[in-house]
């Protein structure tokens, strides 16, 4: 076996999941004499063999949990040019750009999360790290908007933003369907070629800023509209509201706005709520059809496809957004796994399962763990016996390593509590009326 491929066991502070909201962070600035043997072997070895992807990569790790980042990011973006798939060193070089101040450039790192094997620690990482990140510069650039709205002028034709439905009603079961309508319509209006839709996330932290939803009942009114668009770099947005009167029917009402025209009003749409996916199709074509533009063949059948038909586990998505935007990662991912246990064919629900279940990332700081037993630690004398450290940490690396190869296990699925029964459930669905005379 390799001799620096276990060396990590000693060096690298052991497979950590993201520590969720709340847990007590790791600080990266760790002494550096706690990893001078260490490094002096690592040093000495890339000597005779500077090509060593594995050696660059634990000599990088170092580097980074003693807060020297430049030196960290050029050891492993050499390890990372030879071997640019593997997870351990993929999502360390990643965060040496992060800290090296370099967000984008990590954030495009951090995307290929997917690409990394289930069965490997560093996927959640990433995908954690990912969320955060994503969701920090966009908080940025909305900042930066607030602070001079005059230095952003409207954006091109073409781009659009959905805003979460306004529910008018009393139940407050059927709340959350505001967001899963959202996210639905803007899912469905990213098939569209001539469209740039603003992504549901931009919205929500636009929302979240200037507490537009409260201002207004949570939907736009001609009044506010110009300077959502701005913010959200949008052309068009579109708002509504929705009712569930009776808790069978679902009422629709929606309008487009434009930053420079009076809104168009949609007519409402009106029908059992067992064909919520219909009406909703209904407005995604009045939408493209009031915008003028003419859709492909390819185009339309992609919005035709409905992700879930399950009323029930549409319900429990929906609740999964609104517990992820207000910071519940935990329960929003208990949300759509109950989502993806309800109709197993709802994969949008299962990818978003395992993004959340990591929590938000948080600091990077917070992204090292303790170094695993038989690594030096403060305080510990005399050369460490690397064979027999490495000897005595195999069994705690067994399984805890990027483990490469296709994984088919539904992680979401098998922890999903099939059994469990929701107090707040929709209630079942009436047949549909009869449509003659209609």
């Amino acid at each position: 076996m390799h001799l620096f491929g276990l060396f990590k066991g000693l060096v690298i502070g052991g497979s950590l999941m993201l520590l969720a909201a709340g847990c007590a962070s790791v600080s990266l600035q760790e002494d550096p004499e706690d990893y001078r043997e260490e490094a002096a072997a690592l040093l000495a070895h890339l000597e005779a063999n500077p090509d060593d992807a594995e050696a660059l990569r634990d000599l990088g790790i170092i580097y980074l949990r003693t807060a020297r980042y430049t030196a960290a990011q050029e050891r492993l973006e050499s390890a990372y040019a030879q071997r640019p798939d593997e997870a351990e060193t993929l999502f360390h070089y990643a965060l040496a750009l992060e800290l090296n101040n370099q967000p984008d450039e990590a954030l495009a790192l951090y995307a290929r999360y997917t690409d990394v094997a289930r069965v490997s620690p560093y996927r959640a990482r990433m995908a954690g790290r990912y969320r955060w990140l994503n969701r920090e510069l966009i908080r940025q650039d909305i900042q930066a908007r607030l602070a001079d709205e005059t230095a952003f002028s409207n954006a091109p034709p073409g781009t659009i933003g959905v805003f979460p439905f306004a529910y008018q009603g009393t139940d407050n079961r059927f709340a959350p369907l505001g967001r899963g309508l959202a996210e639905m319509m803007t899912n469905d209006l990213t098939q569209v070629q001539a469209l740039t839709v603003v992504e549901r996330l931009r919205v929500q932290v636009l929302l979240d800023e200037i507490d537009l939803a409260r201002q207004t009942d949570g939907a736009i009114d001609p009044a506010t509209a110009p300077r959502a668009g701005r913010l959200l770099g949008a052309q068009q947005l579109v708002s509504g509201t929705f009712d569930v009167p009776d808790g069978e029917r679902l009422r629709l009402n929606a309008a487009v706005f434009s930053v420079e025209a009076e809104p168009v009003g949609l007519d409402t749409r009106d029908d059992v709520l067992d064909n919520l996916f219909t009406l909703q199709k209904d407005l995604v074509f009045g939408i493209i059809d009031e915008l003028g533009i003419t859709l492909t063949r390819e185009e339309r059948e992609a919005i035709d496809e409905v992700p879930t038909r399950n009323l029930q586990a549409f319900l429990a998505y929906s609740r999964g957004l609104e517990a992820e935007d207000n910071g519940q990662f935990e329960q929003a991912a208990s949300f759509f796994q109950q989502a993806q246990t309800l109709d197993p064919s709802f994969s949008q629900a299962g990818q978003q399962a395992e993004a959340t279940a990591t929590g938000p990332g948080g600091q990077p700081e917070q992204q090292l763990g303790p170094r695993r037993p038989g690594g030096r630690g403060p305080g510990a004398g005399g050369p460490p016996d690397l064979v027999h450290a490495r000897n005595q940490n195999l069994n705690n690396t067994v399984g805890r390593t990027y483990v490469p190869g296709e994984d088919h296990r539904r992680p979401a699925a098998e922890a999903a509590d099939a059994g469990a029964a929701d107090p707040d459930a929709l209630p079942t669905p009436l047949p549909p009326p009869s449509r003659e005379g209609n």
